[in-house]
């Protein structure tokens, strides 16, 4: 991925400020700098798979952000009625997720997954099936992609990111920044350091 991120940085060419790619493990890395702002993509924090590692990160962000720093991260808001049908191993079914024209082609991309759930651990174990497809629908290229996955409850992330440091400035439930409800498919923290001694 960081050669993707780079090869599209030559393609922009010059732009304003600084980019510094850095390869590390995001529950134990060390700058020496503090940022006013560090943001969690798309369901990241989801591939900290143990409380320990969670805690961990969490704790790492803190130290890396200035007083009052921002901290914005999504993850899924899992619920008991999605959970509930994919109890148990994988039966080897895939599901179409969707398809993708490719820009500037007939080419696109089709997608299936399969999930299973682990409700004690809660891992969620996901396997993706993704075709690059012609214009005639004759698949040109085809990858299966695992990924393991731990969700994690509102109220258990409401408890672990105050117990890191964090204050809670706002929880959205999708990306045009929609309340959360019981009926939101994202949780979007966005996490204030607190001040020492609150």
């Amino acid at each position: 991925m960081l050669e993707v991120c780079r090869e599209k940085t030559r393609a922009i060419g010059d732009t304003p400020g600084t980019l510094e790619l850095v390869c590390a493990d995001m529950a134990n890395f060390a700058f020496d700098t503090q940022f006013d702002y560090i943001a969690m993509a798309y369901r990241t924090f989801m591939h900290l798979l143990t409380p320990d590692d969670q805690r961990r990160c969490l704790a790492c962000v803190h130290r890396h952000l200035k007083d009052e720093g921002l901290f914005i991260l999504s993850v899924w808001a899992a619920t008991p009625s999605a959970i509930v049908p994919n109890l148990g191993p994988d039966d080897g079914d895939l599901e179409y997720a969707g398809r993708c024209p490719i820009p500037g082609s007939d080419d696109s991309i089709l997608s299936h997954y399969s999930v299973s759930y682990d409700e004690f651990t809660q891992i969620l174990s996901e396997r993706h099936f993704i075709q690059e497809i012609d214009g005639d629908g004759t698949v040109l290229h085809a990858v299966t992609l695992p990924m393991i996955r731990a969700w994690t409850t509102p109220r258990e992330m409401d408890n672990l990111v105050r117990l890191c440091g964090f204050e809670v400035d706002a929880l959205f439930g999708d990306f045009d920044c929609a309340p959360f409800s019981r009926d939101s498919t994202e949780m979007i923290w966005v996490l204030r350091k607190a001040p020492a001694g609150s």
